[in-house]
């Protein structure tokens, strides 16, 4: 195969390998999409094209730009505090750990629980919302509206009163979803 001056034949492999590493750091909504041009370009570069290695460099600038937004998402991810009123709340360290060890659970309370409000909070005390959403289900649009200002206001993240950032929310003709937003 030949060489060439950006990726000598010995360091492509490790430099391919160290890209394909990098990608799993990256936000959520993006993997895909950067595995498949990943792919696409490993082939080629492969069978000797030249010309993906300017695709290459340009794929590890976005992977990059990705990775930088998961970290600050991180350093950035709001510290719930919680009512002690709740019974959600009384059982949230075992609700955690039913999070934390199962991808689906169903959780019953009663109505006033907490379990809308509550939830959310302890998924971010688990890191969730750092390289994706939390997402939240409501079917009024009204309640929904209103759940994502309390819970913003709750966790205290409100950017000018109105709308939280780290709180959001998403219906038809309505989109208040920002980069900074972590519960949807």
């Amino acid at each position: 195969m030949p060489t060439s001056k950006n990726f000598p034949q010995q360091n492509l492999r490790q430099n391919l390998k160290k890209t394909h590493k990098s990608i799993r750091d990256t936000m959520l909504w993006d993997r895909f999409v950067f595995r498949q041009k990943m792919q696409t370009i490993e082939n080629k570069l492969l069978k000797g094209d030249k010309r993906e290695e300017a695709k290459l460099i340009q794929l590890q600038k976005k992977i990059a730009t990705s990775i930088s937004k998961r970290e600050f998402r991180a350093k950035n991810l709001p510290k719930p505090t919680y009512p002690h009123s709740l019974p959600v709340v009384e059982q949230r360290y075992k609700i955690a750990k039913l999070i934390t060890d199962n991808q689906v659970i169903v959780l019953c309370g009663e109505t006033g629980s907490g379990k809308t409000t509550q939830l959310p909070k302890i998924c971010l005390d688990l890191g969730r919302g750092v390289a994706g959403l939390i997402g939240m289900t409501q079917p009024r649009r009204i309640a929904a509206r209103s759940i994502a200002q309390f819970i913003g206001d709750d966790i205290k993240q409100t950017s000018n009163g109105k709308m939280p950032n780290a709180v959001g929310y998403k219906m038809r003709f309505a989109d208040q979803i920002r980069d900074d937003t972590f519960i949807k």
